[in-house]
């Protein structure tokens, strides 16, 4: 994994042991925070299979599920040429 794939998940397992629920989001190295809610999503397959190959795949999927449900979303809201430039 990458250090970026990797830290938001160690950090993540970090507050989870530590009872810390963070409300700012999480640092990264880009200078930008992750939501807050980037540590909960990521703890679900920590939790459920104490893997962290588990939560990186889970985390892809759901980055690859993003760009069709926004284009769905997309084409119910604008015409198709805005909805694909927008999902992408």
């Amino acid at each position: 994994m990458l250090w970026d794939d990797a830290f938001p998940i160690a950090q993540a397992i970090q507050f989870l042991r530590n009872g810390q629920w963070p409300v700012f989001g999480q640092v990264t190295t880009f200078f930008v925070n992750n939501p807050p809610g980037q540590a909960y999503i990521s703890l679900i397959p920590e939790i459920l299979f104490g893997s962290w190959w588990c939560a990186f795949w889970f985390i892809t999927t759901l980055n690859v599920l993003a760009v069709p449900i926004l284009y769905r979303l997309g084409c119910e809201l604008f015409e198709e040429r805005e909805a694909l430039i927008g999902s992408f």
